[in-house]
Protein backbone atom coordinates (compact mmCIF):
# COMPACT_ATOMS: atom_id res chain seq x y z
CA UNK A 1 0.00 0.00 0.00
CA UNK A 2 2.88 2.76 0.92
CA UNK A 3 4.72 1.80 -2.27
CA UNK A 4 1.45 2.64 -3.98
CA UNK A 5 0.53 5.55 -2.81
CA UNK A 6 4.63 6.85 -2.65
CA UNK A 7 4.54 6.21 -5.98
CA UNK A 8 1.41 8.21 -6.87
CA UNK A 9 2.14 11.01 -5.21
CA UNK A 10 5.99 11.02 -6.63
CA UNK A 11 4.09 10.61 -10.10
CA UNK A 12 1.61 13.61 -9.03
CA UNK A 13 4.79 15.31 -8.24
CA UNK A 14 6.32 15.29 -11.36
CA UNK A 15 3.70 15.82 -12.97
CA UNK A 16 3.26 19.26 -11.62
CA UNK A 17 6.77 19.95 -12.22
CA UNK A 18 6.63 19.01 -16.00
CA UNK A 19 3.43 21.25 -16.20
CA UNK A 20 5.51 24.27 -14.94
CA UNK A 21 8.22 23.53 -17.92
CA UNK A 22 5.45 22.69 -20.02
CA UNK A 23 3.37 25.47 -19.82
CA UNK A 24 4.72 29.07 -20.93
CA UNK A 25 4.40 31.46 -18.25
CA UNK A 26 1.60 33.59 -18.15
CA UNK A 27 0.90 36.91 -17.31
CA UNK A 28 0.17 36.68 -13.55
CA UNK A 29 3.70 34.85 -13.34
CA UNK A 30 5.38 38.12 -14.05
CA UNK A 31 6.00 40.59 -11.03
CA UNK A 32 3.00 43.38 -10.47
CA UNK A 33 3.29 45.40 -7.51
CA UNK A 34 -0.39 46.40 -7.21
CA UNK A 35 -1.62 43.09 -6.63
CA UNK A 36 1.31 41.74 -4.38
CA UNK A 37 0.41 39.68 -1.31
CA UNK A 38 -2.96 39.24 -2.36
CA UNK A 39 -4.97 36.44 -0.78
CA UNK A 40 -6.62 33.45 -2.60
CA UNK A 41 -9.68 33.98 -4.54
CA UNK A 42 -11.76 31.98 -2.51
CA UNK A 43 -10.38 33.62 0.34
CA UNK A 44 -11.45 37.05 -1.05
CA UNK A 45 -8.11 37.95 -2.68
CA UNK A 46 -7.94 40.57 -5.83
CA UNK A 47 -6.55 39.00 -9.18
CA UNK A 48 -7.95 35.33 -9.05
CA UNK A 49 -5.10 34.29 -7.52
CA UNK A 50 -5.46 30.63 -6.96
CA UNK A 51 -2.83 30.15 -4.08
CA UNK A 52 -2.15 34.07 -3.52
CA UNK A 53 0.30 35.93 -4.71
CA UNK A 54 3.75 36.41 -3.57
CA UNK A 55 5.46 40.28 -1.94
CA UNK A 56 5.87 40.79 -5.87
CA UNK A 57 2.62 40.60 -6.81
CA UNK A 58 3.32 36.81 -8.80
CA UNK A 59 1.28 33.98 -8.94
CA UNK A 60 2.42 31.50 -6.04
CA UNK A 61 0.96 28.53 -8.21
CA UNK A 62 3.41 28.44 -11.18
CA UNK A 63 6.49 30.00 -8.80
CA UNK A 64 5.88 26.60 -6.61
CA UNK A 65 5.71 24.52 -9.37
CA UNK A 66 8.59 25.16 -10.46
CA UNK A 67 10.16 25.16 -7.42
CA UNK A 68 9.00 21.58 -6.77
CA UNK A 69 11.08 20.83 -10.37
CA UNK A 70 13.88 22.04 -8.67
CA UNK A 71 13.44 19.88 -5.65
CA UNK A 72 12.81 17.21 -7.63
CA UNK A 73 15.85 17.26 -10.41
CA UNK A 74 18.69 18.39 -7.49
CA UNK A 75 17.15 15.37 -5.46
CA UNK A 76 17.19 12.64 -7.67
CA UNK A 77 20.43 13.85 -9.78
CA UNK A 78 22.28 14.35 -6.33
CA UNK A 79 21.24 11.00 -5.04
CA UNK A 80 22.15 9.19 -8.33
CA UNK A 81 25.44 10.55 -7.95
CA UNK A 82 26.11 9.77 -4.94
CA UNK A 83 25.23 6.67 -5.38
CA UNK A 84 27.07 5.80 -8.37
CA UNK A 85 30.25 7.02 -6.62
CA UNK A 86 29.05 5.35 -3.12
CA UNK A 87 28.23 1.89 -4.35
CA UNK A 88 31.45 1.63 -6.32
CA UNK A 89 33.72 2.61 -3.53
CA UNK A 90 31.79 0.19 -1.12
CA UNK A 91 31.77 -2.63 -3.55
CA UNK A 92 35.72 -2.01 -4.11
CA UNK A 93 36.19 -1.88 -0.21
CA UNK A 94 34.44 -4.75 0.98
CA UNK A 95 35.63 -7.06 -1.85
CA UNK A 96 39.25 -5.98 -1.49
CA UNK A 97 39.77 -6.13 2.22
CA UNK A 98 42.92 -5.21 3.96
CA UNK A 99 44.41 -2.00 3.98
CA UNK A 100 42.37 -0.91 0.68
CA UNK A 101 39.25 -1.11 2.78
CA UNK A 102 40.66 -0.02 6.09
CA UNK A 103 41.49 3.59 3.84
CA UNK A 104 38.24 4.16 2.27
CA UNK A 105 36.29 3.46 5.46
CA UNK A 106 38.57 5.76 6.94
CA UNK A 107 37.26 8.58 4.46
CA UNK A 108 34.40 7.79 5.01
CA UNK A 109 34.17 8.38 8.91
CA UNK A 110 35.63 11.46 8.37
CA UNK A 111 33.16 12.12 5.59
CA UNK A 112 30.06 11.61 7.78
CA UNK A 113 31.59 13.39 10.59
CA UNK A 114 32.12 16.79 8.83
CA UNK A 115 29.25 18.87 9.50
CA UNK A 116 26.76 19.69 6.45
CA UNK A 117 26.82 23.54 6.93
CA UNK A 118 30.28 23.78 7.49
CA UNK A 119 30.91 21.55 4.34
CA UNK A 120 28.38 24.25 2.37
CA UNK A 121 30.04 27.27 3.88
CA UNK A 122 33.14 26.32 2.72
CA UNK A 123 32.44 25.16 -0.68
CA UNK A 124 29.88 28.33 -1.40
CA UNK A 125 32.78 30.52 0.21
CA UNK A 126 35.23 29.28 -2.67
CA UNK A 127 32.88 28.26 -5.49
CA UNK A 128 29.80 30.52 -5.05
CA UNK A 129 26.17 30.36 -5.80
CA UNK A 130 24.38 28.06 -8.80
CA UNK A 131 23.01 25.29 -9.17
CA UNK A 132 26.45 23.45 -9.57
CA UNK A 133 27.43 23.99 -6.40
CA UNK A 134 24.48 23.11 -4.56
CA UNK A 135 24.99 19.22 -6.35
CA UNK A 136 28.70 18.94 -5.70
CA UNK A 137 27.71 19.64 -1.83
CA UNK A 138 24.62 17.25 -1.75
CA UNK A 139 26.94 15.00 -3.35
CA UNK A 140 29.87 15.73 -1.02
CA UNK A 141 27.42 14.59 1.70
CA UNK A 142 25.67 11.51 0.87
CA UNK A 143 27.97 9.40 -0.65
CA UNK A 144 29.64 7.52 2.19
CA UNK A 145 26.03 6.89 3.60
CA UNK A 146 25.98 5.13 0.01
CA UNK A 147 29.58 3.90 0.80
CA UNK A 148 29.13 2.25 4.13
CA UNK A 149 25.56 0.44 3.46
CA UNK A 150 27.03 -1.36 0.03
CA UNK A 151 30.33 -2.15 1.84
CA UNK A 152 28.19 -3.52 4.53
CA UNK A 153 26.51 -5.57 1.99
CA UNK A 154 29.18 -7.34 0.23
CA UNK A 155 30.58 -8.22 3.54
CA UNK A 156 27.31 -10.22 3.75
CA UNK A 157 27.73 -11.41 0.37
CA UNK A 158 31.51 -12.41 -0.56
CA UNK A 159 31.64 -15.56 1.66
CA UNK A 160 28.60 -17.00 0.12
CA UNK A 161 28.91 -20.19 -1.85
CA UNK A 162 28.22 -18.67 -5.29
CA UNK A 163 30.78 -16.08 -5.19
CA UNK A 164 33.59 -18.72 -4.07
CA UNK A 165 32.31 -20.92 -6.92
CA UNK A 166 32.85 -18.20 -9.14
CA UNK A 167 36.44 -17.85 -7.67
CA UNK A 168 37.39 -21.14 -7.72
CA UNK A 169 36.56 -21.51 -11.27
CA UNK A 170 38.76 -18.51 -12.13
CA UNK A 171 36.07 -15.44 -12.75
CA UNK A 172 38.68 -12.31 -11.96
CA UNK A 173 37.61 -9.84 -8.63
CA UNK A 174 36.03 -7.49 -11.58
CA UNK A 175 33.79 -10.29 -12.93
CA UNK A 176 33.08 -11.21 -9.47
CA UNK A 177 31.98 -7.80 -8.31
CA UNK A 178 30.18 -7.19 -11.61
CA UNK A 179 28.14 -10.01 -12.37
CA UNK A 180 27.19 -11.54 -8.47
CA UNK A 181 27.66 -8.96 -5.82
CA UNK A 182 26.20 -5.81 -7.54
CA UNK A 183 22.90 -7.44 -9.42
CA UNK A 184 22.35 -8.42 -5.27
CA UNK A 185 23.12 -4.99 -3.78
CA UNK A 186 21.61 -2.84 -6.36
CA UNK A 187 17.94 -3.57 -5.04
CA UNK A 188 19.01 -2.75 -1.88
CA UNK A 189 20.67 0.27 -2.91
CA UNK A 190 17.56 1.42 -4.73
CA UNK A 191 15.66 1.90 -1.27
CA UNK A 192 18.12 3.77 -0.08
CA UNK A 193 18.51 5.81 -3.08
CA UNK A 194 14.65 6.44 -2.75
CA UNK A 195 15.47 7.93 0.83
CA UNK A 196 18.31 9.64 -0.26
CA UNK A 197 16.43 11.65 -2.97
CA UNK A 198 14.19 12.77 0.37
CA UNK A 199 17.34 14.10 2.53
CA UNK A 200 18.91 16.22 -0.40
CA UNK A 201 15.72 17.81 -0.96
CA UNK A 202 15.98 18.82 2.64
CA UNK A 203 19.54 19.64 1.81
CA UNK A 204 18.55 21.79 -0.53
CA UNK A 205 15.81 23.76 0.95
CA UNK A 206 18.39 24.35 4.35
CA UNK A 207 20.69 25.49 1.93
CA UNK A 208 18.37 27.94 0.20
CA UNK A 209 16.37 28.88 3.18
CA UNK A 210 20.34 30.14 4.44
CA UNK A 211 21.12 31.83 1.77
CA UNK A 212 23.24 29.39 0.20
CA UNK A 213 21.85 27.29 -2.06
CA UNK A 214 19.28 28.61 -4.94
CA UNK A 215 18.85 31.98 -6.11
CA UNK A 216 16.94 34.50 -8.50
CA UNK A 217 16.39 34.03 -11.09
CA UNK A 218 16.12 30.37 -10.42
CA UNK A 219 13.34 29.20 -7.94
CA UNK A 220 13.35 27.16 -4.81
CA UNK A 221 10.49 25.93 -2.74
CA UNK A 222 12.87 26.93 0.48
CA UNK A 223 13.73 30.49 -1.04
CA UNK A 224 9.99 31.40 -1.56
CA UNK A 225 9.09 30.27 1.88
CA UNK A 226 12.42 32.25 3.17
CA UNK A 227 10.92 34.98 1.44
CA UNK A 228 7.43 34.94 3.05
CA UNK A 229 8.63 34.00 6.68
CA UNK A 230 8.28 37.85 7.52
CA UNK A 231 4.71 38.22 5.54
CA UNK A 232 3.83 34.92 7.99
CA UNK A 233 1.32 37.45 10.44
CA UNK A 234 -0.33 39.38 7.07
CA UNK A 235 0.19 36.97 4.11
CA UNK A 236 1.00 33.54 5.57
CA UNK A 237 0.27 31.66 1.79
CA UNK A 238 3.12 33.26 0.60
CA UNK A 239 5.83 30.49 3.30
CA UNK A 240 2.93 28.15 4.15
CA UNK A 241 2.09 26.38 0.61
CA UNK A 242 5.75 25.98 -0.34
CA UNK A 243 6.32 24.76 2.99
CA UNK A 244 3.41 22.10 2.80
CA UNK A 245 4.37 21.31 -1.27
CA UNK A 246 7.79 20.12 0.30
CA UNK A 247 6.43 18.00 3.04
CA UNK A 248 4.01 16.65 0.30
CA UNK A 249 7.48 15.37 -1.58
CA UNK A 250 9.59 14.02 0.90
CA UNK A 251 6.51 12.34 2.26
CA UNK A 252 5.58 10.64 -0.95
CA UNK A 253 8.84 10.21 -1.91
CA UNK A 254 9.54 8.66 1.82
CA UNK A 255 6.64 5.94 1.08
CA UNK A 256 7.92 4.89 -1.69
CA UNK A 257 11.02 3.95 -0.03
CA UNK A 258 9.32 1.84 2.29
CA UNK A 259 7.10 0.22 -0.31
CA UNK A 260 10.22 -0.54 -1.60
CA UNK A 261 11.68 -1.77 1.78
CA UNK A 262 8.77 -4.15 1.89
CA UNK A 263 8.82 -5.64 -2.09
CA UNK A 264 12.96 -6.50 -1.24
CA UNK A 265 12.37 -7.74 2.10
CA UNK A 266 12.27 -11.31 2.08
CA UNK A 267 10.26 -11.66 5.24
CA UNK A 268 7.34 -10.72 3.62
CA UNK A 269 7.93 -12.58 0.48
CA UNK A 270 7.47 -16.35 -0.15
CA UNK A 271 7.49 -18.35 -3.49
CA UNK A 272 7.57 -14.95 -4.80
CA UNK A 273 4.21 -13.74 -3.49
CA UNK A 274 3.46 -11.02 -0.83
CA UNK A 275 1.94 -12.10 2.16
CA UNK A 276 1.50 -8.63 3.56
Amino acid sequence: MSRGLGGLLVGLCIAGSLLASAVPTPQKAAPNLTLRLQAPYWLGGQGHFILGSDQLGREILYRLLAGLRTSLVIGAVAATIAAAIGTLLGLTGGYAGGALDTLLMRIVDVQLSFPFLVLAIAIVAVLGHSLTNVLVILILWGWASFARFARGEVLSLREGEFVQASWALGASPARIVRRHLLPNVLPRIAVVWTYMIAQMAVGEGSLSFLGLGVEEPAVSLATMMNDGRVHLSTAWWVATFPGLTLMLLILSVNFLGDGLADRFNPKFRRGGLRLL
